[in-house]
């Protein structure tokens, strides 16, 4: 019993220290935002020393059971990504000036930062991306040998300091997007589903639509559209439509899987609805150099014609089905 009492508190401090990282991320965010006191690299650095630290101790929070070698590893690397992103927060005029010509300490330090980079991404989100920021890292490294497609090649730590010295590589611009708008966005689309604000567009969407032919899908369509205008998140929207909605449509005749279907992509089209919409939206108006409201004028109807035609699926499977 003792044993299983301090496994649970390990984890609760875990737990604890990763809630207190999150608030003062969101306060620093918003101060930066506010202000506009931090330069882009050392704006960017600190976004991404707080990534760090919130990845790996969420890794250790999460885990289950008996305390292992796991735990103190990714207590080590949280560690390690707080301190070389926090070189670049103190470094970058330097490594600015140094970036062609980077010393032995640059490159260690860069060369763990692309490391965690990839092994954070991995824990997030699978093996894909990094998987392919590897090739592409070969394909750098390799280039003269490759026919057709090849290069004269780079030297290792050429690459290494375009990737982790400059505002070029992993401080570039997608960063630099989540760290100047994708978190506030974010942070705003969090608050109003805390603050109950999902319940005023589910209850909207029911009293204009609940009673029409296989009601509660169109209810779970139009409540992800107007949720997702203001949150521009795919999980905020399953999370915020999906707990009320899904055990309408099964209670009504709709099979389950079809029902969570349906909740899944309502809630992935929220991040196509401007104003507010996903990452995806602020990248392309950073990369094309044109306004946000230029990417929201031409997402509008894509947007539309998304949610009409899952529209007149759900009622052409609620026909089929007899559903009322």
């Amino acid at each position: 019993m003792e044993s299983i009492a301090q496994k649970n508190s390990m984890r609760q401090a875990v737990n604890q220290a990763a809630f207190y990282i999150a608030v003062l991320m969101s306060c620093f965010q918003v101060y930066a935002a506010a202000t506009g006191s931090f330069e882009t690299m050392p704006l960017r650095a600190m976004h991404l020393t707080f990534v760090f630290a919130l990845i790996y101790l969420r890794q250790i929070a999460r885990r289950q059971g008996h305390v292992t070698w796991r735990d103190p590893l990714d207590l080590l690397l949280c560690l390690a990504g707080v301190v070389v992103s926090m070189y670049a927060f103190f470094e970058w005029e330097t490594m600015g000036m140094e970036v062609a010509y980077p010393s032995e300490m640059q490159l260690i330090v860069g060369a763990v930062l692309v490391v965690l980079v990839l092994d954070a991404t991995r824990r997030e989100l699978g093996f894909a991306i990094p998987f392919i920021a590897l090739l592409f890292v070969l394909y750098a490294l390799f280039g003269q040998y490759i026919p057709l497609a090849g290069h004269r090649g780079y030297p290792l730590w050429r690459i290494i300091g375009n990737l982790t010295m400059a505002t070029e590589g992993i401080y570039g611009s997608v960063l630099g997007v989540s760290a100047t708008y994708i978190f506030l966005f974010v942070l705003f689309g969090a608050f109003l589903e805390q603050s109950g604000a999902s319940n005023f567009f589910i209850n909207l969407s029911m009293a204009f639509f609940g009673r029409t032919l296989g009601g509660p899908a169109k209810v779970a369509t139009v409540s992800s559209g107007l949720f997702g205008m203001v949150s521009g998140s795919a999980v905020a929207n399953v999370m915020a439509v999906g707990p009320l909605t899904i055990p309408l449509m099964t209670r009504l005749g709709y099979q389950p899987n079809f029902s969570g279907g349906i909740i899944a992509v309502a809630g992935t089209g929220g991040q196509l609805m401007p104003p507010v919409m996903g990452a995806a939206a602020f990248i392309i108006a950073e990369t094309l150099q044109v306004s946000y409201m230029a990417v929201c004028k031409a997402a509008f109807i894509p947007a539309l014609l998304y949610y009409l035609s899952l529209w007149f699926i759900i009622d052409c499977r609620a026909r089929r089905a007899n559903i009322k």
